[in-house]
C-alpha cells in the first residue's frame, strides 16, 4: 500500500520536474527556471487513501483480527497498544521502517525528498505519504513529543534543518522487535537484569506480596524503603511484578545508571524495553542517583505510565519532588532467619527437598544477612571455587564467598583482619571460654531470637550483639575477638582510634557513624580496642570541651542502641567505661591473669611444635616462678626463638630465662636475681643406679 501511494505521488511528475529534481542532486543548485516553476506550481497536497486502499486496509484488519482470535501474536498491534499509538502514529512509523525492510525505499525516499535527507523519509514525505497536513500543529506535536518520540521509537535527525526536511529514522530496537528478534537493547544490558524467580512461601511474604499487587494493579508507583540485604523486598517485588505481567521483571541498578554520561537517554531505552517485552520494572537504590534523583525519577515514573508497573527501592525517605504523581511508600517485612535459611536450601539444592547434609551448612550461614540474589551468587561462586580446588563444597567455602558479596569501604577508619585463630589457640579459664561460646551463639541466632521470636520489639533498637572484654594487658582479649569472629565466619575490623577521634567538633561522630553504617552493610564484627578512649565516662560540664565530649558519649549511647551487627569492645580499665553502656552490653567478660596451670599451657602453646627444644627444658619451673600474662609469654618465646635461630641451638631453660629478664626490663618490673637462676638438674640415686647395673 505504501508503494501505491509512492506511485501516486511520482506519476504526475513531468519531465521538467524530473530535470529540476536531478539538478538538486548537484549540491542543491537551484536555477532561475526552477524558481519560476516552483512559484507557478501549487503546493503539493497529502496523498490520502483511495477506495482501493480502504478495501485493502479492511481486509488486512480482518485478517489480523482473525489471527489474534486464533492466539497468534501480532508485534505491530502489540507495539501500538503498549505505547498508546494512534493510527496516524502507526502509519508514520511504517514509513520510517520501510528502508529497514526493503532497500528500494532508500531510492524512493531519495527521489521524493529531492535529496534533503538521503535514504530516510523526511517529515514532509512521511506526512504526505500518510495523508496528513504538514501545517497541523497537532500532527507536528505527535511527531516531536508524542509517545513514539518520547520512547525513542523514532528520532528526528538534522536538527539544524527546517522541520519538514528533517529525516525521520526508526530505532533499530523497534525494527528487531517487529521482526520477532527480542534481544535486549545492547545499550542497557550492563544496567538491567532479569532475576530468577524463587518464591518463598511464608505468611509474612505472601501478605506483603498481595499488598504490592493491589497497589501496582491500581497503577500506583510503589517505593519500598529498607536495606535490600536485610529485607525481603527483592523477592516480594519480583513476585508481584511477575503476577501482573506474567514475565520476570527487569531490575535496574541505579548506582550504575548514575555513572552513565546520558542517564536520561538510558532510562528512555529501559522504559522502551520494558514496554516492548511487557516487563515490570524494579529500580534501586534511589539514593545512588544523588542530586540527579530530582530529574531522573520523575522521568522514569512518567515513562512507565500507565501500563508498566514500577517498584522503586531505597534506604532513605521518599521526597515529594521526586514524583509528579503520588507514590505508595511501603516498609517491607524483615526477612526472618527461617526465610533466609529456606533461600540457602533452595540455592544449595532442590527446594522441595530439605537435604540432611545441608542443614549444618545452612546453620553456619545464619549470621550472613544476604539478599536472595547475593545468596545465589555466593553459592555459585563457592561451587566454582570448590571445582578449582577439587574439594567438596562446605561451609568454609560458602562463608568466604558470602563475605565477598559485601562491598565495604572503611577507609583509614578500620583495619581488616581475616580471622585465622581457632579455639585451640585460646588459653583462658573455663568460665571465660563458656562466655565466649555464648557470645558466638548469640551472634549466630540473633535474627531468629530477636526477629522471629520478637525478643526485642519496637523499631528503635537494632538487632545487635555487643560484648565488653575487660582485663589486663596480654590476657587474650584481642585473640578472643579474632576467635569469635572466625567461629561466626565474619571478618573482623579493628578500629583505628587515631583516625576516628578528631579534634574538630562533630567530626568524631561523623567518623563513628560511617563506621557503624559500613559495618552493618559489610556484615562484619567491629572491634574497639582500648575502648575507654571513646566510651569513657561523662563528666561534669565546666567548659565547652566537657560539653562536646559528653555529646560524643551520648551519641555513642544512641548509636549502639540501634546498631544492627556484632561489636566487641576491649578495655584494660573497666572503671573508666560509662555506666550507661553497661545495659547495652549483652555480655561483659573479664579476662583474668592466668594461673600456674594456664601459664604452663601458654608456654607450651607459644613455643609451638616447630621450634627446637632442649630435652631438659623446664616449663613447669617457668610457669610456677613467673607471674606473666599470655601476651608477655608470647614476647618471651619470640625473643628466645630469635636467639636460638642465631646460635642454631635448641631453646633451653636458660634461653627463656634471659628472654624473661629482657621482658621484665622492658615493662619496668623488678628483676629478682634469685628467680633467674636456673633450677638444678635432677639428681640420680647412685645406689639405685648401681643396683640396676648389677
Amino acid at each position: 500500500m505504501l508503494e501505491r501511494r509512492i506511485h501516486r505521488m511520482v506519476a504526475p511528475d513531468s519531465a521538467a520536474s524530473q530535470d529540476a529534481a536531478a539538478g538538486v542532486w548537484e549540491q542543491m543548485y537551484v536555477s532561475q527556471d526552477e524558481v519560476v516553476r516552483l512559484l507557478q506550481e501549487p503546493s503539493v497536497w497529502p496523498v490520502g487513501p483511495d477506495a482501493d486502499e480502504r478495501r485493502l486496509l479492511q481486509r488486512v484488519e480482518e485478517a489480523a483480527d482473525a489471527a489474534e482470535a486464533a492466539g497468534h501474536r501480532l508485534p505491530l498491534r502489540d507495539l501500538a497498544r503498549a505505547f498508546a499509538l494512534t493510527e496516524q502514529d502507526v502509519a508514520i512509523l511504517l514509513v520510517a521502517l520501510a528502508p529497514h525492510l526493503d532497500s528500494r525505499y532508500e531510492r524512493f525516499y531519495g527521489y521524493l525528498n529531492h535529496g534533503a535527507a538521503g535514504c530516510h523519509a523526511t517529515v514532509d514525505t512521511a506526512l504526505r505519504l500518510t495523508g496528513q497536513p504538514a501545517a497541523s500543529g497537532a500532527v507536528r506535536s505527535r511527531i516531536t513529543s508524542g509517545p513514539a518520540a518520547r520512547y525513542g521509537l523514532w528520532k528526528l535527525a538534522d536538527e539544524d534543518r527546517p522541520f519538514l526536511t528533517r529525516s525521520l529514522q526508526a530505532a533499530d530496537r523497534v525494527v528487531a522487535h517487529l521482526l520477532a528478534q527480542d534481544v535486549t537493547d545492547p545499550t542497557i544490558t550492563a544496567l538491567v537484569s532479569s532475576p530468577v524467580l524463587r518464591p518463598l512461601e511464608t505468611a509474612s511474604l505472601r501478605g506483603h506480596t498481595d499488598r504490592l499487587e493491589t497497589a501496582l494493579a491500581g497503577q500506583q508507583v510503589v517505593y519500598l524503603r529498607g536495606p535490600e540485604t536485610h529485607q525481603a523486598d527483592g523477592i516480594t517485588a519480583d513476585q508481584a511484578l511477575n503476577a501482573l505481567t506474567g514475565t520476570a521483571p527487569l531490575t535496574v541498578d541505579l548506582s550504575l545508571l548514575a555513572r552513565e554520561a546520558d542517564p536520561a537517554g538510558i532510562l528512555i531505552a529501559i522504559a522502551r524495553e520494558a514496554k516492548l517485552r511487557d516487563h515490570g520494572l524494579r529500580a534501586g537504590p534511589v539514593e545512588a542517583l544523588g542530586e540527579e534523583a530530582a530529574r531522573l525519577l520523575p522521568l522514569l515514573i512518567r515513562l512507565c505510565e500507565p501500563l508498566t508497573p514500577l517498584v522503586l527501592t531505597g534506604g532513605i525517605p521518599w521526597r515529594l519532588g521526586w514524583s509528579p504523581v503520588p507514590v505508595q511508600e511501603m516498609d517491607p517485612p524483615a526477612w526472618t532467619s527461617a526465610e533466609r535459611a529456606q533461600a540457602w536450601r533452595q540455592a544449595l539444592g532442590d527446594p522441595a527437598v530439605v537435604l540432611e547434609e545441608h542443614e549444618s551448612v545452612v546453620q553456619a550461614m545464619a549470621p550472613y544477612s544476604l539478599g536472595p540474589q547475593d545468596i545465589t551468587r555466593a553459592v555459585e561462586s563457592a561451587r566454582v571455587r570448590a571445582e578449582i580446588d577439587r574439594v567438596p563444597l562446605d561451609a568454609r567455602l560458602l562463608q568466604a564467598a558470602a563475605r565477598r558479596q559485601y562491598a565495604s569501604d572503611f577507609g583509614r577508619l578500620a583495619r581488616r583482619i581475616r580471622p585465622a585463630a581457632t579455639w585451640d589457640d585460646l588459653v583462658v579459664p573455663e568460665t571465660v571460654l563458656t562466655q565466649l561460646h555464648d557470645l558466638t551463639r548469640r551472634a549466630r541466632f540473633r535474627e531468629h531470637v530477636l526477629t522471629a521470636w520478637r525478643m526485642r520489639p519496637g523499631d528503635g533498637r537494632g538487632h545487635s550483639v555487643c560484648a565488653l572484654f575487660t582485663g589486663g594487658s596480654g590476657t587474650g582479649k584481642t585473640l578472643a575477638a579474632e576467635v569469635v569472629a572466625a567461629d561466626i565466619g565474619l571478618d573482623l575490623y579493628v578500629i583505628n582510634l587515631a583516625t576516628v577521634v578528631d579534634k574538630y567538633i562533630g567530626e568524631t561522630e561523623k567518623n563513628l557513624e560511617r563506621l557503624f553504617t559500613t559495618a552493618e552493610q559489610a556484615n562484619a564484627v567491629l572491634f574497639f580496642d582500648e575502648a575507654d578512649a571513646i566510651f569513657g565516662k561523662r563528666s561534669e560540664t565546666k567548659d565547652a570541651h566537657d560539653r562536646y565530649a559528653n555529646i560524643e558519649t551520648a551519641y555513642l549511647l544512641q548509636r549502639l542502641e540501634r546498631y544492627d551487627g556484632v561489636a566487641i569492645l576491649a578495655s584494660n580499665l573497666f572503671t573508666n567505661i560509662d555506666q550507661a553502656f553497661i545495659r547495652r552490653f549483652d555480655m561483659i567478660t573479664h579476662f583474668p591473669k592466668p594461673d600456674e596451670n594456664l601459664r604452663r599451657e601458654l608456654w607450651d602453646r607459644c613455643l609451638g611444635h616447630d621450634v627446637p627444644r632442649d630435652d631438659g627444658l623446664d616449663l613447669e619451673h617457668l610457669a610456677r616462678t613467673f607471674d606473666l600474662a599470655g601476651g608477655d609469654i608470647r614476647c618471651c618465646t619470640t625473643t628466645a626463638a630469635y636467639q636460638a635461630a642465631e646460635t642454631n641451638q635448641p631453646i633451653t631453660t636458660h634461653t627463656l630465662l634471659q628472654a624473661i629478664r629482657h621482658e621484665y626490663t622492658k615493662i619496668g618490673r623488678l628483676v629478682d636475681t634469685e628467680k633467674f637462676t636456673p633450677p638444678p638438674e635432677p639428681r640420680q640415686d647412685s645406689r639405685r643406679v648401681g643396683q640396676l647395673d648389677g
